[in-house]
């Protein structure tokens, strides 16, 4: 019951998190995986610790996560694994025996045969490139295992990571649960019949294996290289952009996903000329200073007349709110992103920033609370003459106290949501009258810009709707040991 309850308050935290580091998440594919049998979900791992958080948060609760054994060799860290129950597992490339994993995947059985979630990430470690890395065999000796020990129900469950930008704040994350595979219903595709269905059979292994990658190439991120992820991502966001009826709109991650993949699917010739079609248009908008969101769909300018109004009445009701959270968070903000750069690799930024965050947000808003809680929040809103403030004074009266100090701790992070929001709408605002006196000062430029703009749309509509002459992207890695 205490571990039940703690995964669910571990996966209340993780989902309030995710959506304070991130702009956006789009959750796709979660309501296919079933509740009340056995679940194995296997993961691409692209951005360390940051990956199990929106996992979490997608899912609702906290799964056992089977993470590598070198976790549990900085001590710190040994309390906050086992409150979050993690399973450790031996890699041969850490120098020790992956005989010890016979503890680790009793432990994952037991989890299964229970109904339970476990989830774990093949690739065996977190990386930067922009494709899947070898997938090993844990996964599917996981599953086996399970299956052996009576766990026939379980189902195997990829679930793709995409994030936009690793480094930048507040940017966009796509999390996407492919088609459940059925153990029972499919054995005959990874088991020779009059072979046994358990981790110890070799070549059930190894087709298991081949499978999963087969899976979780079809939900995660897997280009050849950084430019051409940037280049059939940047594509297929002209292209749908197209259709957007409203200026300013954002093309959905998971539509631009689907069709950026689809791109990246095709021969190299095809994919080589839809890359210099969105340079060159690139560069034709760079030269005028414009971006394609200002261009397509066309602002008006009542629209942005408009978008003032309404924004100035958000603001003139969600300023004091907004004052409050800044003067909350700015502190434990900055530590974090002093922290999140002293690190170079983008796949550690956002491990050291969630974990720095998780520690000093919570501790900033505590350390507030205890200080006159009873007229804390009254004395910021009657700073900025808020009309509100006189209730807030009734209501405290001066005392102090667990109530007073609680509103004050869950005030802390509402309000910097309130400021975070006021903030961005600014930018959106800003970007969107530039873009409007950008456009109407270069008019004389813009019929050619809108003609590189029309062949790259075709390029990909054409290529997209090609049918595949070869396989470009197949699973070449080998399977290998856990």
């Amino acid at each position: 019951m205490i571990r039940r309850l703690s995964d669910r308050l571990f996966a209340v935290v993780a989902f309030v998190a995710s959506r304070a580091a991130y702009r956006s998440v789009e959750v796709r594919g979660f309501r296919r995986i079933p509740k009340h049998r056995p679940v194995l979900i296997v993961a691409n791992h692209f951005n360390g610790f940051v990956d199990p958080v929106m996992i979490a948060a997608a899912l609702g609760r906290l799964p056992r996560f089977l993470a590598k054994a070198t976790l549990w060799k900085v001590l710190p860290a040994r309390p906050f694994l086992w409150m979050l129950g993690l399973v450790p597992v031996y890699r041969p490339e850490d120098g020790a025996g992956v005989a010890k994993n016979i503890g680790s995947f009793a432990r994952a059985d037991r989890a299964l045969l229970k109904g339970g979630l476990v989830a774990i990430f093949p690739e065996g470690t977190t990386h930067d490139a922009p494709h899947l890395e070898r997938i090993r065999t844990g996964a599917a000796r996981i599953a086996l295992s399970a299956y052996a020990a009576g766990a026939e129900d379980l189902v195997i469950v990829a679930v793709g990571l995409t994030f936009e930008d690793k480094v930048a704040l507040r940017s966009r994350v796509l999390v996407e649960a492919g088609e459940p595979f059925e153990m029972r219903a499919e054995l005959a595709e990874f088991v020779v019949s009059g072979t046994a269905a358990d981790d110890a059979n070799h070549d059930a292994v190894t087709r298991l294996t081949e499978i999963i990658d087969a899976q979780l190439r079809r939900v995660a991120p897997d280009y050849e290289t950084l430019r051409e992820e940037g280049a059939f991502r940047g594509a297929a966001e002209v292209s749908l952009r197209s259709e957007l009826g409203a200026p300013q709109r954002v093309v959905p991650m998971g539509r631009r996903e689907d069709l950026a993949r689809k791109l990246a699917a095709h021969p190299p010739d095809e994919r080589a000329r839809v890359s210099d079609e969105l340079a060159r248009y690139w560069l034709g908008l760079n030269l005028v200073g414009v971006t394609d969101d200002q261009l397509v769909p066309a602002v008006e300018l009542r629209s942005i007349v408009w978008r003032f109004i309404r924004l100035a009445v958000v603001f003139v009701l969600l300023a004091p709110f907004a004052v409050a959270g800044f003067l909350m968070n700015v502190v434990p903000a900055v530590i974090v992103l002093l922290a999140g750069n002293a690190v170079a690799t983008p796949v550690t930024k956002g491990t050291v920033r969630f974990l720095v965050g998780l520690i000093v947000f919570p501790l900033t808003w505590a350390l507030i609370a205890t200080f006159d809680a009873g007229n804390m929040l009254a004395a910021l809103l009657e700073v900025i003459s808020f009309p509100l403030s006189p209730i807030t004074d009734v209501a405290f009266d001066g005392r102090g106290g667990w109530g007073a100090s609680l509103l004050v701790f869950f005030a802390a992070p509402l309000f910097g949501f309130a400021a975070v929001y006021i903030g961005e709408q600014w930018h959106v605002l800003h970007r969107v009258g530039r873009g409007w006196y950008v456009v109407t000062t270069h008019r004389a430029r813009l019929p050619e810009l809108l003609v590189d703009r029309a062949a790259l749309v075709e390029d990909v509509n054409v290529v997209t709707n090609a049918p595949l002459r070869e396989t470009t992207m197949a699973a070449t890695h080998p399977a290998e040991g856990s």
